[in-house]
């Protein structure tokens, strides 16, 4: 392991001297994180004074990528947020990074300093400044696919666009980068991606998990960290890529895999800075559906059993949301930790992992069309589950954004039963406490959170939910007429959003179905 002082002494400014000045906390042996001298970095440190012991380090260099009718971004939304005023654009982040290793007393120590490294975001902002929240959400984006996927940004689009928040996409795995590269840079010219570079600095160690498939002895998972501890630190800064829109509020969230990312990032990372007494970079994280995989702090890293101690989510020193969907229970629960001041679980009864909605809105169909890369086919034996979880996560993001900014924490509601090994069900087959929607209050279905495999395409089917639609003589039985079917749905809305689990806007949109129905 070599120490922070001599990883800082390795990192140079990169040639084109674009990058500007940053200062970070010297601790031998213990994790560096950039720090802007002239801002206030997290919410809940910003009196924080620095010691004298610092460094100078630069901010990582960014550069937009021009968009014409020739070469456009991945998982452009371009089109879509235009209407609701807002504009997107795309840019390429390049620094050095530290590959981290797990200390003696399992935090981040230094193993490799100062690997140089090139990662793509993308951002949605309104057009008019004026328009911002102040609330920017920093995504680290889906790599499970072997590209990257804007989960929550495309879940809770409608919520991030009426809110007048800037979301930001992180590419973090290099996995996801050579996808883009090799495949969709087929359909641009100029190519946009061929700079995408995650370099291992030791290929020689061992054989990581997946290699060959989703990672590679040439290239390097654990950049991610210093990767978003410095992307952090860049949306923040007056003369970065949100200039001109004042960043009160920077969030970071991730779904499925990378929510387990956010897991080994506080877990390990976080209190590491801490020791080094170097302010956070966010002021909060939504950690959504997280799977109970460890991220391994380097690809020859330990993955943690889910029952290992360090599967529980630490103390952040900021707000944390963990919002698990009915999939993502059985191996959690282990996991499970008491809400208190700084932490909420919640769990949101007959929500699939993945979902009908899901899987229409983070398709990348329009971006891969007319490439060689293979269509995502999959066939399960259930009906793909409808069940609008995306309600749930509008709310998460809502009830995260006022913890942080006025400290009203979300409701602490009851995780869901458990009965010999699995999820306690009702009469209707559905999942017994957790968060509750109208969807499971009103039920017009049963809902699991899991699906079989039909032996066609992908085997992704035991991350989607199922559904199961009630018969119309069970319908009769239990809404005799529309209108008492239209009144429970009401009701339910109006309970939920009472509690913050539904967002008014959505409240109002599960009500309007109804009356249609």
């Amino acid at each position: 392991m070599r120490s922070m002082v001599d990883a800082i002494a390795s990192i140079q400014e990169p040639a084109n001297g674009a990058a500007l000045a940053f200062s970070a906390t010297v601790a031998t042996g213990r994790i560096g994180i950039l720090r802007l001298a002239s801002v206030c970095v997290g919410a809940v440190w910003c009196g924080f004074a620095p010691p004298v012991a610092a460094q100078a380090l630069p901010l990582p260099v960014f550069s937009e990528i021009p968009v014409s009718p020739t070469s456009r971004p991945f998982g452009s939304r371009a089109d879509q947020i235009a209407a609701a005023g807002q504009i997107e654009s795309e840019f390429l982040q390049s620094g050095r990074a530290n590959v981290y290793a797990h200390g003696p007393d399992g935090l981040a120590t230094v193993a490799s300093a100062g690997v140089k490294y090139t990662t793509r975001f993308i951002v949605r902002k309104p057009a008019d400044p004026a328009r911002f929240s102040g609330t920017v959400w920093l995504e680290l984006l889906n790599p499970t696919a072997r590209y990257d996927q804007d989960v929550l940004g495309a879940l809770s689009l409608e919520h991030l666009l009426r809110r007048g928040d800037i979301y930001v996409g992180l590419t973090v795995k290099p996995v996801a980068a050579r996808t883009m590269a090799s495949q969709f840079d087929l359909k641009n010219s100029p190519k946009r991606y061929q700079d995408l570079s995650f370099p291992n600095p030791q290929p020689g160690v061992c054989e990581p998990q997946g290699s060959g498939v989703t990672s590679f002895k040439d290239s390097e998972d654990g950049l991610a960290w210093d990767i978003l501890s410095q992307a952090g630190a860049l949306l923040r800064s007056p003369a970065g890529p949100l200039a001109g829109y004042p960043v009160q509020w920077l969030l970071a969230s991730g779904y499925s895999q990378t929510a387990n990312y956010l897991v080994t990032y506080i877990n390990t990372v976080l209190p590491a800075m801490r020791a080094a007494d170097v302010p956070p970079p966010f002021d909060g994280y939504l950690v959504a559906s997280r799977t109970g995989n460890w991220t391994p702090l380097n690809q020859c890293a330990p993955v943690f059993a889910r029952d290992a101690p360090q599967q529980a989510l630490r103390d952040a020193g900021v707000p944390v949301l963990n919002i698990n969907t009915e999939t993502d229970v059985p191996g959690t629960v282990a996991a499970r930790r008491p809400d208190d001041t700084r932490f909420r679980l919640w769990e949101v009864a007959g929500a699939g992992h993945s979902s009908q909605d899901s899987r229409s809105r983070t398709t990348a169909d329009r971006d891969f069309r007319n490439t060689p890369f293979p269509a995502l086919s999959i066939t399960c034996v259930n009906k793909i589950t409808t069940f609008p979880h995306r309600y749930a996560l509008n709310a998460a993001h809502g009830a995260l954004d006022r913890w942080v900014r006025n400290g009203t924490a979300p409701a602490a509601v009851e995780r869901m039963a458990l009965r010999d090994g699995g999820i306690q069900r009702d009469g209707h087959g559905n999942a017994v406490g957790g968060v509750r929607l109208p969807a499971i209050e009103v039920p017009l279905a049963g809902y699991q959170g899991s699906n079989k495999f039909a032996g066609q395409g992908a085997n992704f089917c035991f991350l989607l939910g199922s559904e199961s639609p009630f018969s119309q003589e069970k319908l009769k039985a239990l809404y005799p007429t529309p209108l008492v079917y239209r009144e429970r749905v009401a009701a339910a809305a109006a309970s939920a959003r009472q509690l913050g689990v539904l967002e008014p806007e959505d409240a109002q949109e599960i009500i309007d179905a109804a009356a249609q129905r």
